[in-house]
């Protein structure tokens, strides 16, 4: 009954997040402009080898097939990713902390710095993000599932030289934002680091450098453009994906150090890392009382989970904060990443401390308007709001400790109570319980 009621939670959650990522979807297109994204899923091949051109051949070979608007293929197509990424990644959540850390559920799963920054940061689902998840997600589900390591190297083989290498041909950025942390788990699947890793990661490490070396000529840009209807001059919001496409990677550099010297940048950025410390003080509560999970036992490493999944991932996305200003994107596909390993890998095993339900409902009502679309926001007073409540729940969380409140542990709060009696009752010259005769069990006939 306990792991029925779990899951009509989780899936009646999952249910919700799909229809509120749909509605958000359909409304998002009537009141913001998605040419951007729409043009950088729209890059062809020119008759030769371009990067980021595999996309936009894709999308045109299937819009021919299905006669579908490209338009409508490329909105529907991300939304049924990441509706689907929704589900998993709720259940996943569920099954962790269903039992022993039940409050911790509302946060992780609202947190804007992690898996729902794509549900509400502006036209974010329709980046190539959520299909980098999805993958890590399928590998992570190999690692697990896999009866052998032969099993496991022959089947991830074929997924990254498939997958893996469609990734790297739609956006060069999978490199540093997928490849680490999914190069670290199969060394922990592994169990060393050999030979059979450069076998596995072989085929998308030379597509990565081959769209890095490739030259995009001014002929591609023109035909780009005419085909697409994009005038090309200067940078605009129109035509942002083919103008960068073209640039070297050090005026890239100069568009990026301008845009994070822009006052109206900085609220944002300390938005960013507040309530990515915040996400991070509600995630170790469970990690830290977490062991591996029944079905990752033998080769996961809960003691070095923190530096292989978290802080290596993170180092290598450094260069993308240089050359791109989405920083948004890079930080919370790394802390979504992390939190989705930490869910499926990890059971929690000892009992947590339950947080107050006030700073819980504050912080699921922070996190939900925090990052609602700039259409609908307050322009001058959600930062101000936002550093001010931020700062409040975060300080609840790293506050001193109230009075023990076990979740997981009905009995845990009595137990306290009767040792401490004990400790009160045994005045000297007294004996303790421990000392005292025990009377025989007699039997009632």
């Amino acid at each position: 009954m306990h792991i029925a009621t779990s899951k009509i939670v989780a899936y009646s959650t999952s249910a919700a997040l799909v229809a509120l990522l749909i509605a958000r979807q359909i409304g998002e297109a009537q009141i913001s402009n998605d040419y951007y994204q729409l043009i950088e899923w729209r890059i062809f091949y020119p008759g030769h080898f371009i990067r980021r051109g595999l996309r936009g051949t894709l999308v045109d070979w299937l819009s021919h097939v299905t006669t579908l608007p490209p338009d409508t293929l490329i909105r529907w197509s991300c939304t049924l990713a990441y509706a689907v990424l929704s589900v998993l990644f709720t259940v996943y959540i569920f099954r962790w902390l269903w039992d022993r850390s039940r409050s911790c559920i509302p946060i992780l799963l609202l947190s804007p710095a992690g898996f729902f920054f794509y549900q509400n940061a502006v036209l974010s689902v329709e980046r190539m993000d959520v299909f980098f998840l999805l993958l890590t997600v399928c590998h992570l589900e190999l690692c697990v599932r896999s009866k052998d390591e032969k099993t496991y190297v022959a089947l991830s083989t074929v997924i990254f030289a498939t997958l893996g290498v469609a990734g790297v041909l739609s956006h060069e950025a999978f490199l540093l934002l997928c490849m680490p942390v999914n190069i670290m788990l199969s060394s922990w699947r592994l169990g060393r680091w050999d030979g059979r890793l450069f076998m596995i990661y072989a085929a998308p490490a030379a597509a990565a450098c081959f769209c890095i070396f490739s030259h995009v000529s001014v002929m591609d840009i023109a035909i780009l453009s005419r085909d697409l209807g994009v005038p090309v001059g200067s940078f605009e919001w129109y035509n942002g994906p083919i103008f960068l496409l073209a640039i070297p990677v050090t005026r890239q550099m100069e568009v990026v150090r301008a845009i994070f010297t822009a006052d109206a940048v900085r609220p944002f950025l300390g938005t960013a890392i507040l309530f990515g410390a915040i996400h991070f003080a509600v995630l170790q509560r469970p990690v830290s009382a977490s062991k591996s999970a029944d079905s990752a036992k033998g080769w996961t490493h809960p003691e070095r989970l923190w530096r292989d999944l978290l802080w290596i991932p993170f180092l290598c996305t450094v260069p993308m904060y240089v050359v791109a200003a989405d920083y948004g994107r890079w930080f919370a596909m790394v802390v979504a990443t992390f939190t989705i390993c930490c869910a499926r890998l990890l059971q929690v095993t000892k009992p947590v401390k339950r947080s107050s339900t006030f700073w819980n409902l504050a912080a699921i009502v922070v996190f939900i308007f925090v990052p609602m679309p700039l259409s609908l926001r307050f322009p001058n007073s959600s930062p101000q709001l936002l550093s001010w409540t931020g700062a409040a729940i975060l300080g609840r969380f790293f506050g001193p400790p109230r009075r023990p409140n076990l979740e997981g542990n009905p009995t845990g709060a009595t137990r306290a109570l009767r040792e401490r009696k004990g400790t009160l009752s045994n005045a000297p010259g007294q004996k303790r319980d421990a000392d005292l005769p025990r009377q025989p069990n007699r039997r009632i006939v």
